[in-house]
């Protein structure tokens, strides 16, 4: 894609050079500005099509965010809704993504549930893993 206002800007000099008599000592130099151009024509195809897919990325990126992540504080992870602390981190505590009350741990099993009758909710997974890997999580979000 040729960038106009350089081709436009070589041109005068161009003309400018021929017009004052100077042309030959000048050629040399208006045919390394001529492969400059060129060359900053190929960068900008090349970081255009970065720009169109970077867009898609984030655009992409949004859509997933936006749907593990409610308005309510609440971001949905493995299965099990998790609150966001307003000081950064999690709450230790998993919620049913369905009622998004706390979900109750079996006894002998330690495996989550949600306790609502109306919901039954149970997400395969115990309270024991459940806080493996949201130490995991969080250790993920402290590294650079």
């Amino acid at each position: 894609m040729k960038i106009p206002i350089l081709a436009d800007l070589l041109d005068k000099v161009e003309k400018l050079v021929v017009e004052h008599g100077s042309a030959g000592a000048q050629s040399k130099h208006i045919a390394q500005l001529r492969d400059y151009i060129e060359q900053l024509e190929k960068e900008n195809q090349r970081l255009e099509k970065a720009v169109v897919k970077l867009s898609a990325d984030l655009a992409e990126a949004s859509k997933q965010l936006a749907r593990h992540t409610s308005t309510d504080g609440y971001v949905e992870w493995k299965g099990v809704l998790i609150r966001r602390l307003p000081g950064g981190g999690y709450s230790d505590t998993p919620y049913c993504p369905t009622c998004k009350l706390p979900l109750s741990v079996v006894p002998r099993t330690k495996h989550l549930f949600c306790n609502r009758e109306e919901c039954g909710y149970l997400p395969h997974m115990s309270i024991v893993v459940f806080r493996e890997h949201l130490r995991t999580l969080e250790t993920a979000q402290h590294e650079p």
